[in-house]
């Protein structure tokens, strides 16, 4: 984080991840967070996936040209059906809610408003970008399919905000990448974020029991990312550089 990042307790932090910022004075820990003395870099980089939300948006919102040929069809709606179809790009007018007690594969969600993901639901192969905030309840999972993600090689979700993305308690995470103009929030007991790759322009806050790791061969992405150093600090953040792709 530009700006200094925070994170709680008891966190794990593998050989090979990154924790940058341009000042290390502005980090605050509070105990028991392993490895994260040599993930901690203080350097500064230009974030270059924040500036593909507007554009990404723009262009699902037009149609499927830019999305993979998983996504076959594509439905303009005031509301997301109770189950979303695969196959389906939904163009959604206003707030997207996807309900709790979900399964969604190969689906993707464009929302002029917020997109919200209720609990116990689980997602793979799946691109949401919403022009406002992205938040997930409790008992999620995303990104997690059958067998390894590392051996699989791609990601296998995709965030874009225009807002923050708030992660809720108790989700398992893998092969996932975000980014957003506001802020990424995670809250407590994620079960490990393997294979996640965020640049985040207003910062990150951590949680506490969280367990940090990726893959010896990066991960290929639909939109890949480009972050260089740069010598002068800006608003910005960035998880895991390019270690936790």
């Amino acid at each position: 984080g530009e700006k200094g990042v925070s994170i709680g307790s008891n966190n794990d932090f593998a050989p090979g991840v990154q924790v940058s910022m341009a000042d290390l004075g502005d980090f605050e820990e509070r105990n028991n967070n392993r490895g994260v003395e040599a993930a901690l870099h203080e350097r500064s980089l230009q974030l270059t996936l924040p500036e593909l939300i507007a554009p990404t948006i723009a262009s699902m919102r037009a149609g499927m040209s830019d999305l993979p040929d998983w996504i076959t069809s594509r439905q303009v709606v005031n509301r997301l059906p109770n189950r979303p179809v695969s196959g389906t790009l939904y163009v959604v007018r206003g707030d997207a809610e996807i309900r709790s007690n979900r399964s969604l594969a190969q689906v993707a969600i464009v929302a002029e408003g917020a997109i919200g993901i209720g609990a116990n639901t689980d997602l793979i192969d799946v691109i949401l970008a919403a022009e406002e905030g992205i938040a997930f309840g409790s008992n999620i999972t995303i990104g997690v399919g059958e067998g390894s993600f590392c051996e699989f090689g791609e990601y296998r979700a995709y965030l874009f905000s225009g807002g923050d993305v708030t992660l809720g308690s108790n989700l398992q995470l893998a092969a996932t990448q975000i980014t957003a103009l506001g802020r990424l929030e995670m809250n407590a007991n994620i079960d490990q974020l393997p294979g996640v790759y965020a640049e985040i322009v207003g910062g990150i806050d951590y949680n506490s029991n969280l367990d940090f790791w990726g893959c010896e061969t990066p991960l290929t992405s639909l939109w890949p990312a480009s972050t260089l150093p740069r010598p002068q600090a800006e608003a910005g953040a960035v998880l895991g550089a390019r270690i936790l792709r």
